[in-house]
Parts: C-alpha cells; structure tokens; sequence
C-alpha cells in the first residue's frame, strides 16, 4: 500500500480513533530484525485471510475442513504480498 492512499484512508477518520504506531511493510520488517540483533528472521502471518469467508465457522467446525485450512493457511503464511 503506497503512502498516499494511507494518507487518503487516515483523512476520513478523526485523528484520535488512529494510532500513532509505525505500519512496517514486509522488507522492513526482517531487516529491522536483523539490525536488532535477532538472526534467522521470518516473516509469518499471524492473522490470515481466512477469518473472514463467510463460512469460517462451518469450515472450522469440521475436523476434515479445518485441516485443510490450516494447510492452505502454512502454504501462504510466509507470502509477502498478502
């Protein structure tokens, strides 16, 4: 996500409901890590996309689904666009 459209977004909403912390894109992230002292750095998702089918909760009720999901979900974990 460029800068502008932030910036865009963040004009429409009163400033006291934004925070105030740094959005790191995914190149930042690892490197910051690293210069921190940390090694062997990745990024993970830790909220996917997944939450918001709309037939997340079926899906998570069924042991078969469930695990499937959660395969779809380790094959992406690691991308960086999403």
């Amino acid at each position: 996500m460029s800068q502008p459209i932030f910036i865009q977004a963040s004009t429409a909403i009163p400033r006291a409901i934004l925070t105030t912390s740094y959005f790191h894109r995914p190149e930042e992230l690892a490197a910051e890590a690293n210069e921190a002292g940390f090694s062997d750095v990745r990024d993970l998702a830790v909220e996917g996309l997944a939450w918001s089918a709309s037939q997340f909760r079926d899906a998570w009720s069924d042991p078969v689904q469930r695990e499937r999901l959660m395969e779809f979900l380790s094959v992406i974990e690691s991308e960086p666009s999403i």
